[in-house]
């Protein structure tokens, strides 16, 4: 055993103080006597107060004596060396992400982690230095190296889950950074998604939660039509292994629209279709009702558009399913012409020419200088990327046939895969930018599904704009929110809390808005509402089978066997025994001061 305080081993010093308080304490019997002759032996009897008599056992002296010792004892914090898993170095790299706000067993999965954590701490060796960091999608240095544990225990109190979705790569690249740079440190990944590679050396990876039913709102989108009616749409999924029954309500301006009862097989989806009436608030809210593992994917909000006009061009032969998408998109006015020039869209249903004419285009059949054979007869499950112009836009799953492999010229972004061939591809040339549409869309699961006017509807706003003033209508937590102004925001978070933005070459940049909820910007005397939602599968989905304490993995880089050791202190459980002590002495006291009893209480 060893001391953390030795210099608290002084406080022993107050035992023999305890010991001569109680050697100086005279005391006295009363006593009666019956006649004068007997004076003299009561008087000789209280003189015989001699050394070895006020020596004698007392049970309050023995209870004082073994309280000063125990709470002495308690303050060297006193411990005993553990095998720990830890390195002298170590450092805590904790997922913050809004997953690790799931609720199992009346615990949260980071609370799990934080547990684990504080284990860790505890048991790291004797003057370890400790770093904590958390991480979803980006990485942020909480507590730098320090001995102080006490300082590590205060900073791990204080996480909080953040409404943002984790981006793995964040947390891996601190964790490479750190072992590449300290030869000697240990890293621990705490949280609920395994490293997509297997951990190297002195990587340590911790799960934290089980697999969890869930519920949650995976889109929520509105259009404006011609006569000024919304159409809305609402994707709910479940992500559990049983069939659930969740009710869906819509409130406009905080006033219930509509309500519906939703049920949805295991692992299943419903998409909910909806007319809104022109007039109304433009903020309008979806809410699943009842309890599951994850609350922030319950709720969702979206700013209904404002009127704006765009010129659309169509060339060629027809395509039905093609020109319903556009013509659904609110302030596009769809126009059939040869001629591409002046307009703001143009959807390419024949041969395309290529290069294209400045504009953006959507080209339902590549041009001949991509193509690198025939179109393929077999059908292919669509793998859509992780991209903006995919947001909300439900295409996984999808069924597609007739694609023709491509070659695609450089600056080409594949938005899906069929296979291994490009399905969907944004293509940017000069002042041209192309969505194209490498496969049938006659021969496709799109025209059945809401994913097409989607598509074609962030096409629009990505490239042509919104009407949405100085600020997007919708954003994702976590990432900058930009507002393009030249004058001083306020911008108010969904907490009620206001924070004061200046213009910096035209903008004003909100660097981590983290929580979900509606974000109000003023800007002079106009407010404009953006909506901040968690509709990322990656966080919502909490089945996914995780792999089990990763303990097994190999060894660091050898280290002396006393840096192999971490402490166990036991010195609560002798703060515990000096204070039963106390008032173990406290009780025989007031037992001996009842009526009838030899007084002998403390001095």
């Amino acid at each position: 055993m060893s001391l953390l305080e030795p210099t608290a081993l002084a406080w022993l010093g107050v035992l023999p103080v305890l010991v001569l308080l109680w050697l100086t304490r005279l005391r006295r019997t009363p006593a009666r006597v019956s006649a004068g002759f007997l004076w003299e032996r009561a008087c000789r009897e209280a003189r015989v107060d001699s050394f070895s008599r006020r020596l004698q056992a007392n049970l309050l002296l023995f209870l004082q004596i073994l309280a000063a010792l125990a709470l002495a004892l308690a303050l060297a914090r006193p411990y005993l060396p553990v095998i720990s898993g830890s390195a002298p170095e170590m450092a805590l790299l904790i997922d913050t992400s809004a997953s690790m706000g799931a609720r199992q067993d009346g615990s949260s999965r980071l609370e799990v982690a934080r547990d684990q954590a504080r284990r860790l701490v505890r048991e790291a060796p004797a003057g370890a230095q400790i770093l904590l960091a958390s991480h979803d999608r980006t990485a942020r240095v909480l507590l730098p190296f320090t001995r102080d544990r006490s300082a590590a225990l205060r900073a791990l109190d204080a996480l909080e889950v953040r409404q943002v979705a984790a981006d793995g790569r964040a947390g891996w690249a601190l964790a490479a950074s750190l072992l590449a740079s300290r030869p000697e440190v240990e890293v621990f990944l705490l949280g609920d998604q395994p490293p997509e590679a297997p951990p190297p050396s002195r990587l340590t990876w911790i799960e934290c939660g089980r697999p969890a039913a869930n519920v949650g709102l995976v889109a929520l989108r509105a259009a404006r039509d011609r006569d000024g009616t919304f159409a809305l749409v609402v994707g709910v999924r479940n992500y559990g292994p049983r069939p659930e029954q969740r009710e869906l309500e819509l409130r406009r301006g905080g006033m219930l629209l509509a309500a519906r009862r939703v049920g949805l097989p295991a692992g299943g989806r419903d998409t909910l279709g909806f007319r809104l009436p022109a007039s109304g608030s433009d903020l309008l809210e979806a809410r699943l009702l009842g309890s599951d593992a994850l609350a922030v994917d319950d709720r969702a909000w979206t700013i209904l558009p404002g009127r704006v006009v765009h010129s659309a061009r169509v060339v060629g032969p027809r395509n039905l399913f093609a020109e319903r998408a556009l013509a659904a998109i609110p302030g596009l006015e769809l126009t059939r012409s040869e001629n591409p020039q002046g307009a703001g869209l143009v959807l390419w249903q024949g041969e395309a020419p290529w290069p294209l004419p400045p504009g953006v285009h959507i080209l339902l059949r590549p041009p001949a200088a991509w193509r690198r054979g025939e179109p393929l007869a077999q059908a292919f499950t669509l793998q859509p990327e992780q991209t903006p112009l995919l947001d909300e836009v439900p295409l996984a799953d999808l069924a597609v046939a007739g694609v023709t492999p491509l070659n695609l010229p450089p600056g080409s972004e594949v938005l899906a895969r069929a296979g291994p061939h490009p399905a969907l591809a944004l293509v940017r040339q000069g002042q041209a930018t192309a969505l194209v549409l490498a496969f049938d869309l006659y021969r496709s699961d799109l025209p059945l599904s809401p994913a097409l006017p989607l598509l074609f509807a962030n096409l629009v706003e990505s490239e042509l704009g919104g009407g949405r003033g100085p600020v997007d209508s919708e954003s994702v937590p976590g990432q900058p929110l930009e507002i393009r102004t030249l004058e001083p925001v306020w911008v108010q978070r969904p907490d009620e809390t206001s924070v004061r933005l200046e213009s910096e070459g035209g903008r004003a940049i909100l660097p981590d808005p983290d929580r979900t909820g509606v974000y109000q910007v003023r800007v002079g005397e106009k407010v404009w509402p953006v909506a901040l939602n968690m509709l990322d599968p990656r966080e919502s989905d909490l089945t996914r089978r995780l792999p089990a304490p990763r303990w097994d993995l190999p060894a660091p880089h050898p280290t002396p066997p006393s840096q192999r050791f971490g402490i166990a202190e036991f010195w609560p459980w002798l703060a515990a025994a000096g204070l039963l002590a106390l008032l173990a002495e406290w009780l025989v006291d007031q037992r001996r001061r009842r009526p009838g009893r030899p007084q002998g209480g403390a001095p």
